[in-house]
């Protein structure tokens, strides 16, 4: 089973050169810097490394460029590599983007949205996301995985549970966040965009719901206190809506 393969533990810390506004503590700003940490799955990683550092750039237009393997060498891939490659590498690269400021008790919060996978400045092609449809439910048991050797969910991960829809996740989230002491509220974030997703109307019509998402200018700054009752009160809603979704 892909669950018990013996994987080594890859992590990839994104380094930043965010600028913390005025009132944020160190607490605050180092956890900012965690919230881009990547998690580098184990599968033909040297490879899929050597093969990306090969790439060179073709501008699309003004804004953006393509880093993508020629079309032989992707197919040449086999699908645990794909995934690596999926994982650790966004096709296309945007020129002008935003990077998300840190905010003052970041540490403390519950947000809406999570950040930016690839520090903001790759995103997946078409090619990489109908990959990963086509293969979801391989996908979901190499994260699973992944997650459970590095006991870890970076936020390329998240955003891949995200693009697959994988709720059936919700347990390995849950138990990596209880195991790291409830340390990255990101992974309640996913928990909470995935109940979103399914239009749970536990959550959907709860005050949290309204706190994060109910505001049509609903940011990166939407949030909830990252307190104890509602950490609580996320993760039994979250595991409930996915005792509906199982099987």
């Amino acid at each position: 089973m892909l669950a018990a393969l013996s994987l080594l533990v890859s992590t990839v810390p994104v380094a930043l050169s965010h600028q913390a506004p005025t009132g944020v503590t160190k607490a605050s700003a180092a956890y900012h810097e965690s919230r881009f940490t990547e998690t580098a799955p184990v599968y033909a990683l040297a490879k899929v490394r050597k093969l990306i550092k090969g790439i060179k750039p073709t501008k699309i237009n003004d804004d953006e460029s393509s880093l993508a393997l020629s079309a032989k060498v992707f197919e040449g891939l086999s699908v645990q590599a794909k995934f690596t490659y999926c994982m650790i590498h966004g096709e296309v690269s945007t020129q002008n983007c935003d990077m998300m400021p840190a905010i003052v008790g970041e540490e403390n919060k519950i947000f809406a949205r999570i950040p930016g996978a690839f520090d903001s400045e790759q995103s997946w092609s078409d090619r990489q996301t109908s990959f990963m449809e086509k293969h979801r439910e391989t996908l979901i048991d190499l994260i699973r995985a992944t997650i459970k050797s590095q006991h870890q969910v970076g936020v390329n991960l998240k955003h891949a549970i995200l693009e697959l829809d994988a709720s059936s996740l919700i347990p390995d989230l849950v138990a990596v966040y209880k195991q790291t002491h409830q340390r990255d509220n990101d992974i309640l974030t996913v928990c909470c965009l995935l109940m979103k997703s399914g239009k749970y109307k536990p959550f959907v019509t709860s005050q949290s719901y309204r706190k994060l998402y109910g505001d049509e200018n609903a940011s990166y700054k939407s949030y909830i206190e990252g307190n104890d009752a509602n950490k609580a009160l996320t993760i039994q809603r979250a595991m409930a809506f996915y005792k509906t979704r199982k099987g």
